[in-house]
């Protein structure tokens, strides 16, 4: 047991080494031990308790460098404490609802917070620049800031993205909006490198879109998917169903290095090549270049068998 109330959110330093767990009105800090199994306090003694909050804590996440955490409450505030003794640095207020998800960039220069129809941001530095950025009217399950802390991505009915205070002459009004899914998006998550992100819905479907490139997202048939994250690698996506299980779908994109091992199981997967006159038919080959294209085929099945 890592806490005395039910937990709501939960989040790991960068490093893997620290765990923060928010349930009632407090969070708890703890250190994951090397070696050890489960969750143990840092030196022995029962981990910092980040006590401060009026009303239950719904979300938590780490700063980058792990110096900092930030958490949201019913309370409508968001607090940043230090992660060295529990002393809250920050208080900012300003949101008009339940904080849902909460986020802090790698610099921590920006703090950012979701309600169920706003979203908010904050530079902890200079309090006064709070921003409020509008949303869709539906609640934005998740926020993220990417990996350069220049944008902003929400999930909510879409995934949007947003630039953040102080980067050129952005007015903080969407880049974008995406969904492409047949039900409301529940989450949006960044790729490691900030490239792409994913989004998932109840219609069973996982898209991964390119910040360049917004109409063309792959599709993975992903049966009732709770959640998802990109490997550390990006590599991979690994998601978690409703019945528990967790499976890791590679990504097979042009730019990827594991390309070549996507399409290997991609020919392991079928022994089916299309004919001669299939391919004539079908694809407007002429019958010469159907007749090398069909022998490459099955070259390229039989090589991975």
């Amino acid at each position: 047991m890592v806490h005395s109330d039910p937990i709501e959110s939960l989040a790991f330093s960068s490093d893997g080494r620290r765990l923060v767990v928010a349930g009632g009105n407090t969070a708890r800090l703890l250190s994951v031990a090397d070696g050890v199994e489960g969750v143990t306090s840092a030196d022995g003694v029962e981990g910092v308790t980040l006590t401060g909050h009026e009303k239950p804590v719904r979300s938590v996440a780490f700063s980058a460098d792990g110096a900092r955490v930030v958490t949201g409450s019913d309370d409508q505030t968001v607090r940043v404490w230090r992660t060295a003794d529990g002393v809250a640095e920050r208080v900012l207020h300003g949101p008009d609802d339940s904080v849902i998800a909460v986020e802090s960039s790698g610099d921590h220069r920006e703090v950012v917070a979701t309600t169920m129809k706003n979203l908010w941001a904050w530079q902890p530095t200079d309090l006064e620049n709070m921003q409020l950025l509008p949303g869709d009217g539906g609640s934005s399950k998740s926020v993220e800031i990417s990996p350069d802390g220049s944008v902003v991505l929400t999930g909510s009915g879409y995934a949007r993205t947003w630039p953040v205070i102080g980067y050129g002459d952005q007015k903080g009004w969407p880049r974008m909006g995406r969904s492409g899914h047949d039900a409301p998006i529940d989450l949006a998550s960044f790729s490691p490198d900030g490239a792409q992100f994913l989004t998932i819905a109840k219609d069973d479907k996982l898209r991964i879109w390119r910040m360049n490139d917004g109409d063309h997202p792959l599709v993975l048939a992903a049966k009732h998917p709770l959640f998802a994250s990109f490997k550390a690698d990006g590599q991979a996506v690994l998601t978690v169903d409703s019945a528990g299980e967790v499976r890791e779908w590679p990504l097979c994109t042009p730019d990827s290095e594991s390309l070549t091992a996507c399409k290997d199981a991609l020919w392991r997967a079928t022994s089916f090549c299309l004919s001669v006159q299939q391919r004539i038919e079908r694809l407007g080959s002429d019958e010469e270049d159907a007749k090398e294209r069909q022998r490459k085929c099955r070259e390229d099945v039989a090589k991975v068998r």
